[in-house]
């Protein structure tokens, strides 16, 4: 019976981390554009979506033209490289968001909505330095 109890407990562990590890988040820092592209450190997605870069407002916090996208497997993405479609200036302010993909196609377009956490857009306001 102790052993039992043990593998539950244990098992029980285990859902519990991975669904903490299902949690929705971007980790992204101000930096340089190197090679025409934006770099997050993290992005952690509970499915399978996208990273989409977008050119905000001076103030950083509301998105604007998309320039750039790249797909994100469920799980962890480490050291996620966005390629950019056109060429930002230094202090300009980006927002990577996360979308999901809505429509099945495997294509990011405007079928795939932002993922939303407690009723926010899953976002990072970074500056170009």
């Amino acid at each position: 019976m102790k052993i039992r109890n043990i593998l539950v407990a244990v098992s029980l562990a285990g859902f519990a981390s991975a669904a903490a590890a299902a949690t929705d988040v971007i980790t992204a820092t101000d930096q340089k554009i190197a090679n025409k592209s934006v770099i997050a450190a993290s992005v952690s997605a509970s499915r399978a979506g996208y990273l989409v870069v977008h050119k905000a407002d001076a103030t950083g916090t509301k998105p604007g033209k998309i320039i750039g996208n790249v797909a994100v497997k469920a799980g962890e993405n480490n050291d996620v490289t966005v390629p950019l479609m056109s060429d930002v200036k230094a202090g300009s302010k980006l927002i990577l968001m996360l979308h999901e993909e809505s429509n099945g196609d495997t294509k990011f377009d405007a079928k795939d909505k932002p993922v939303m956490t407690d009723g926010k857009i899953v976002m990072q306001a970074i500056t170009v330095q």
